[in-house]
């Protein structure tokens, strides 16, 4: 309803609030409603099948270990690092400036020469990385030791892998 007792037309609502100048909508709504409007289709779509079974994949997980949390490499966003290097964080400590992240390679992707202020582990989960002299396959282990440099991380085809380390470059 607006001031005058008659119900406002849907056309001159913002997010359910009547526009009038005695009842004029925040900034914040006005900005809201700018950003919602173009995604407003007067349709109501159903979520897909696969994101309510990704929805229950996820509360079973937590009923079934509590105190634990899954993350998937198709879960979350992924950022790139460097020209074919992304990154997806899967687990921050701020406290401890440490992190656990996925990083992804494209074929003849470099990850440039780097030190860390913490030690680093590295599990090579697909693909083949060559460090040096070194090639790296599925299931290697990798350990970095703080302070030291490491040179570059060259994917010599499609490869992935884990790292628990620093959150510092």
């Amino acid at each position: 309803m607006n001031n005058t007792g008659k119900r406002a037309d849907p056309a001159d609502l913002v997010l359910g609030h009547a526009v009038d100048e005695n009842d004029a909508p925040s900034a914040d709504a006005l900005e809201l409603e700018d950003l919602l409007l173009p995604m407003h289709t007067g349709q109501e779509t159903a979520p897909s099948p696969a994101l309510w079974e990704a929805i229950e994949a996820n509360l079973d997980a937590r009923e079934d270990a509590p105190g634990t949390r899954t993350v998937r490499p198709t879960d979350g966003t992924w950022e790139m690092i460097a020209p074919g290097v992304e990154r997806q964080m899967v687990f921050i400590d701020r406290d401890a400036n440490q992190g656990g992240y996925y990083l992804r390679f494209a074929t003849d992707a470099v990850l440039p020469s780097h030190s860390h202020d913490h030690h680093e582990h590295c599990v090579v989960l697909s693909g083949q990385l060559r460090l040096g002299r070194s090639r790296f396959g599925p299931g290697t282990y990798h350990f970095a030791e703080r302070g030291h440099d490491h040179p570059p991380i060259i994917a010599e085809e499609e490869a992935m892998v884990f790292i628990l380390g620093s959150l510092s470059p």
